[in-house]
């Protein structure tokens, strides 16, 4: 099954030298929309660096699909929940459309895996180039960044943290017994039939990069909140 980093690319112009790499994790519910962490995709971050003159961002797969998020994409930010959805303009064709379990407390000690991918690493771009002032490249590699974890529920409860990045105020949550590194936020928690149960949010220490125990936003929590997510 196929999650997705999130790639952040920013440069000035008439520079050759791009910083950046993988922000974050996401996975998709439709054609058109994708789900990932309030704190690695927001109003504050895209579409621009206030550091940078310009900046890309593009939805990668291990497989090698590409989708760039241009002005045309939309992002619906529920900082609530740690939740941000995105929506392109236009149908993508992504290699797999998860669907959703819609339940919460009945999910303890059920058998769970998470598939993110390893934040700040710069995929590997085959012919990396500028054309009409913008980076491209041809094809490009983000298969040795994938982390993919694997366990159970250890736990079902309603999360109060107050965090640099996520503040939650009594969220229904499930804890992993498995843990994971940054970048992994965005990431679904899957069930052993490929259901998303939970949006992965912050890991546990929160200050180290390896994480002992990866916290997910129910998927019951995040249907409840986000209105254009109602089809589902």
């Amino acid at each position: 099954m196929d999650s997705y980093s999130i790639v952040k690319i920013s440069y000035n112009t008439g520079s050759t030298q791009v910083i950046g790499g993988i922000c974050g994790s996401c996975f998709f519910v439709s054609n058109k929309k994708a789900i990932t962490a309030h704190h690695i995709l927001n109003n504050s971050k895209y579409p621009i660096d206030s550091d940078y003159d310009n900046t890309q961002y593009f939805v990668l797969s291990k497989n090698g699909q590409c989708f760039p998020m241009d002005y045309s994409v939309v992002i619906n930010c529920l900082p609530i929940i740690d939740t941000t959805v995105i929506s392109f303009q236009n149908k993508v064709k992504p290699q797999y459309i998860f669907n959703v379990r819609k339940e919460f407390e009945s999910l303890k000690n059920e058998n769970i895996s998470c598939e993110g991918y390893e934040a700040g690493k710069m995929p590997q771009f085959n012919n990396p180039h500028f054309s009409n002032g913008k980076f491209c490249f041809d094809r490009f590699s983000i298969s040795n960044y994938m982390n993919k974890t694997q366990g159970c529920v250890k736990e079902c409860f309603y999360s109060d943290i107050q965090g640099n990045d996520v503040k939650f105020n009594s969220i229904p949550c499930l804890k992993a017994s498995f843990g994971g590194i940054v970048g992994m936020s965005g990431a679904p928690f899957l069930d052993s039939n490929n259901r998303v149960v939970a949006l992965a949010s912050y890991g546990l220490p929160m200050d180290t990069i390896i994480k002992n125990f990866i916290v997910g936003v129910s998927i019951v929590e995040i249907l409840s909140e986000v209105k254009e997510l109602s089809f589902i």
